[in-house]
């Protein structure tokens, strides 16, 4: 004879407690937040509708994440085509002898630039903006990007989700100050430094002179995003610091300085 022990027996109720919980819950869904009537055809379309827009959020939460990875790129680009300013600092700081540039306010320019790039694609996506927070320690970057209460939802459907992620990039982002430091003062050069100066020479560092300034572009190595060596960017996004002084001018003796007054008659 077939017979069921205790636990066996204990099962069956709470089996039907759970159905009546998930309907419950799906009714109240239907009825109060949704304000439609109750039948079949509703609860399947509803379900139907939450399974695409999980669908969908994965997708999207996928194609975010990679985003990230190429606004991390071109925001350390753009970090050193403005000379480790932001947008704001740079139309009042043309040259490094002119403005302070600190390390705190390298890395604080990174994150809005970080910030500024990855949202842009996130707001295209009609999603709501996630904020960024850069952690260093040595040659590494750690950027963590926190979105609280990201709605992924559609057709008044809401879908929130806390959509928090992490990046690491190798990146030595101490190579600012280290230049900034030893050029920022400089005041002595009428052009670019000679190879008998050998203090202001270093692999990797090209000088152009300019009419009133000396431009500098000091070629960094290669990045590696998430310890992936595989990682590959345009050759045109290769992360270059570039940034100007004043150069020394001579000054040029006028030319009545240069006639020789003629000796008074005697």
């Amino acid at each position: 004879m077939f017979s069921l022990n205790k636990k066996a027996m204990l099962f069956e109720p709470l089996l039907v407690l759970f159905a009546i919980l998930i309907l419950s819950a799906s009714f109240y869904y239907l009825v109060i937040q949704k304000n439609t009537s109750i039948t079949f055809d509703n609860l399947g379309k509803e379900s139907s509708k939450i399974i695409e827009i999980n669908e969908e959020y994965k997708l999207k939460k996928s194609l975010i994440e990679q985003q990230a990875d190429y606004s991390i790129l071109y925001s350390i680009y753009e970090l050193g085509q403005n000379s480790g300013f932001n947008l704001d600092q740079i139309k009042k700081c043309k040259i490094w002898n002119d403005c302070k540039l600190t390390k705190e306010k390298i890395i604080n320019n990174l994150q809005e630039y970080i910030q500024k790039n990855f949202n842009a694609f996130v707001l295209s996506q009609n999603l709501k903006p996630y904020n960024v927070k850069l952690i260093i320690n040595s040659n590494k970057i750690k950027i963590n990007i926190l979105g609280e209460n990201i709605d992924f939802g559609k057709e008044n459907i809401n879908f929130l989700v806390n959509h928090n992620f992490e990046k690491e990039i190798n990146y030595n982002i101490n190579k600012y100050e280290e230049l900034y430091n030893k050029f920022s003062k400089e005041d002595r050069l009428e052009s670019c430094p000679l190879e008998s100066e050998k203090e202001l020479i270093e692999n990797n560092l090209f000088c152009k002179d300019e009419k009133e300034f000396l431009l500098f572009e000091y070629n960094q190595d290669k990045l590696y995003l998430n310890n992936q060596n595989s990682f590959e960017y345009p050759e045109e996004l290769h992360p270059t610091i570039k940034f100007k002084i004043r150069k020394l001018l001579k000054i040029q003796p006028s030319f009545e300085s240069l006639i020789i007054p003629a000796p008074k008659p005697v």
